[in-house]
Formats: C-alpha cells, sequence, structure tokens
C-alpha cells in the first residue's frame, strides 16, 4: 500500500496537485478511512500525506564553510531549491536555538534577537518572492565565527540547512626596512602582523620575478592581536632597485614595494672586477699619447730654428726694402724741387 501511494503521488505532482487544499483533502480522507476502519486505505492515505506534506519544500545552503574578513560583510547563502516563493513564510536564522535574525508576517522581529547582531542582519526581502533566504551579518567580528540554522516554518513543516561560518583577520600593510651590508649588497625585511592564520610570503623584484631562492625562511609569531610574519632577502643593484613584498592568505592580499638609494649599495666588489681592466686600458692609451707627442715636439724643434731665420732674414729684407722705397721718393720729390727752383730764380732776376 506504501509503493501504491508514492506511485500516486509521483503522478499527481506533475499536475501541480500537491498544493494546500489537496493535502487538506488527504488529510481528511485519511480520517474518514481510520473511522470507517478500513486500514489498507487509510494507511495508503497517511503515508502519502506524510510525502506529500514534504514534497518539493528542500532548503540547500553552500557546499562548505563561509570564510568571512574581520570588519567586512558576510552573506550566509540559503535558498528554497524550488525557488517558491517564502514572502509569507516565517525564516528564522539561529545559533543553535538563540535567535540571531527573525522575519515574520513580512517584517524583522528583535525581541528576542541576541544583542550582538541587532542592527547587524538583514533579509534580502526583495529576494523572498524567489526563495533567497540569505542573511547579511555587517562588520563581521571574530566572536561571528559559528554554526548558524537556516530555519523556514512553510505552510507544511518546517524545513531548515546549517551554514559554518569561519572568520579570519587581515594582516597589517607590510612594512618594509633595508639594510646596507657595505659589500654591494642590501638585506631587505618585510614584517607584517594581525594575521589570524598563517599566510604566504614572498619577494618580487621590478620585473616581477620571484626571489624565492634567496630569501630567508619565513618566521611565524604568535600575539594577542595575531599573528606576525616575517622575512628577509639580500639583494645586489643587478637585481634593480624596485622590491616587492606579497602577504597572501586566502582571499586576502596584501603587499608593499620599496625602492632602494642607489648610494646603499655602496662599493661593489663585482662592479670593481668589471672596470679593473677598463682602467688599464686607459691608462695605457693616456701614456700613448704624452709619448708621440714628445716624440712630435722633439722632430718640431728644428724646423722653429729655421723659422726663426727666415723670420729674420724676411725682416732684414723688409728694412733694406723700406729704405730703399724712401730713398727713391726722396730723390723724386728733390727732383721736383730743383725742376720749380729755376723757373722761380729767372722771376727774380727779371724783378
Amino acid at each position: 500500500s506504501h509503493i501504491h501511494a508514492h506511485t500516486i503521488l509521483q503522478l499527481l505532482v506533475p499536475f501541480g496537485l500537491l498544493n494546500v487544499e489537496f493535502k487538506i483533502f488527504l488529510t481528511c480522507c485519511w480520517v474518514v478511512c481510520h473511522l470507517a476502519n478500513m486500514k489498507d486505505l487509510h494507511w495508503s492515505l497517511f503515508v502519502l500525506c506524510i510525502i506529500s506534506s514534504t514534497a518539493g519544500v528542500e532548503v540547500v545552503g553552500p557546499d562548505g564553510p563561509v570564510v568571512g574578513v574581520v570588519g567586512e560583510d558576510l552573506i550566509l547563502s540559503c535558498f528554497l531549491k524550488s525557488h517558491t516563493s517564502a514572502v509569507d513564510d516565517e525564516v528564522t536564522w539561529l545559533i543553535g536555538s538563540k535567535v540571531v535574525h527573525h522575519h515574520k508576517s513580512r517584517q524583522d522581529w528583535t525581541d528576542q534577537q541576541l544583542p550582538a547582531y541587532r542592527g547587524r542582519t538583514s533579509l534580502f526581502t526583495e529576494e523572498l518572492q524567489r526563495g533567497n533566504l540569505s542573511l547579511k551579518i555587517r562588520n563581521i567580528t571574530l566572536s561571528d565565527a559559528n554554526t548558524y540554522r537556516c530555519y523556514i516554518a512553510t505552510d507544511t513543516m518546517p524545513v531548515e540547512v546549517t551554514v559554518s561560518v569561519k572568520v579570519e583577520t587581515v594582516g597589517s600593510t607590510p612594512n618594509i626596512s633595508a639594510e646596507s651590508l657595505g659589500s654591494g649588497d642590501v638585506r631587505l625585511q618585510c614584517e607584517s602582523s594581525g594575521w589570524s592564520s598563517e599566510p604566504q610570503m614572498e619577494w618580487l623584484d621590478s620585473e616581477g620575478r620571484t626571489l624565492r631562492d634567496r630569501a630567508e625562511p619565513t618566521m611565524f609569531q604568535r600575539l594577542a592581536e595575531g599573528l606576525r610574519v616575517q622575512s628577509s632577502v639580500t639583494v645586489e643593484q643587478s637585481d634593480g632597485n624596485r622590491f616587492l613584498c606579497r602577504v597572501t592568505s586566502p582571499g586576502q592580499t596584501r603587499e608593499m614595494e620599496v625602492q632602494v638609494p642607489l648610494p646603499m649599495f655602496g662599493h661593489n666588489r663585482h662592479r670593481y672586477l668589471i672596470m679593473a681592466p677598463l682602467v688599464v686600458i686607459i691608462i695605457g692609451l693616456c701614456l700613448l699619447v704624452v709619448f708621440m707627442a714628445q716624440k712630435m715636439y722633439k722632430r718640431s724643434d728644428g724646423s722653429k730654428e729655421m723659422l726663426k731665420k727666415m723670420k729674420e732674414v724676411l725682416k732684414e729684407k723688409l728694412k733694406s726694402d723700406m729704405s730703399q722705397a724712401c730713398m727713391e721718393k726722396f730723390e723724386k720729390v728733390w727732383t721736383e724741387l730743383t725742376q720749380e727752383k729755376g723757373p722761380l730764380e729767372n722771376g727774380l732776376h727779371q724783378a
């Protein structure tokens, strides 16, 4: 008879006959059959009523724990699988038997709500008509880590699903310090605190390449405010002067970039090894230039003496040329004066 009841139910589901009125009808039929002592039929109807009352009502939640971060908002997912409306249903979120959020008759009730959650919780009321019963918790704290129950009282029977919540704290922005080792190397140290679980810390150069091979092992220290993580790496100028410290935890990342001043790298021994041959070559070239200059200077001594003698000869010749020109000029002037003297004397005698 139980099999017959289940078969009847499967035939009725596609036609949408499992509504409230039909369930009431089944209940009445069961009562009549029970009073009429129709054992086989009334047991079949009884099973049919039980199955029909639970068919089509199922609540689903997240597959695993939900991870929240201190200070941020968190949504606890809860849906009616059939996506039927829950506008007129009573929806309650609980921790054990304590009320976190209570929604009934299309409004929230806070009379029994835990004080720690007042003003911090809400449903997506516009989504209730699509079967969304999810709860939003604002400003997550460490004490919110718990197991929550999404409970809905439908017109047939209550159903629920549990949601596990884990809360993590996010560490501070990394702080980087630099120390010159005096040999062309610089030691960088990165530190971040306030983590709830062990994060991963890594170093990157300006090109985004990891410096994992040169970084020291990451150290962790448990403090009252959470875990403190610390790591160091030794870098050279050939690695560039910009470096990034990145700290990651599931869903969270903190990073800080530092630019190392070039003077901090100091005198690099590797640079000396590269520059030594260049210095030798430059000194050799300078000596060669000096030698050639001296040789050319010695060769030019004879030429200088010859030029000096030529200068004296030209000077004497110039003087003689100038004297001859002056003499010729004098004679010319004297001749002219002599020629003019004759007529002048004749004029005087006639007078």
